[in-house]
């Protein structure tokens, strides 16, 4: 099976949109839901079959295919790169958002 990848994201409403990687100072971090897209690598790229018509060209109608899944993470806990994947994340609600840190 091809590696997992974790990429981009949006927050739930009511929230910046702007990531700017990781922070570990949990008291200037906002602990707040992300949603992410997980999956193999070719998949995320529309790579994935499931993209294409019967005639083989991409077909726009497709959002993302069976293999991608959402997830909620923290966006303070959770680790981003430059490239907008996802090296470690943190499931929502995170330790600190449970202990009344979040947003």
């Amino acid at each position: 099976m091809p590696p997992r990848v974790e990429r981009g994201g949006t927050r739930q409403p009511n929230h910046d949109t702007a990531l700017e990687g990781h922070m570990t100072d949990t008291t200037t971090v906002t602990h707040a839901p992300l949603l992410i897209f997980a999956g193999p690598v070719e998949c995320l790229e529309r790579e994935c079959e499931e993209y294409a018509t019967e005639d083989g060209h991409d077909d726009p109608g497709v959002e993302r295919c069976s293999h991608i899944r959402v997830e909620e993470v923290c966006a303070g806990c959770s680790t981003q790169t430059g490239d907008g994947e996802f090296v470690a994340v943190v499931a929502w609600p995170c330790q600190h958002a449970a202990a009344g840190g979040g947003a």
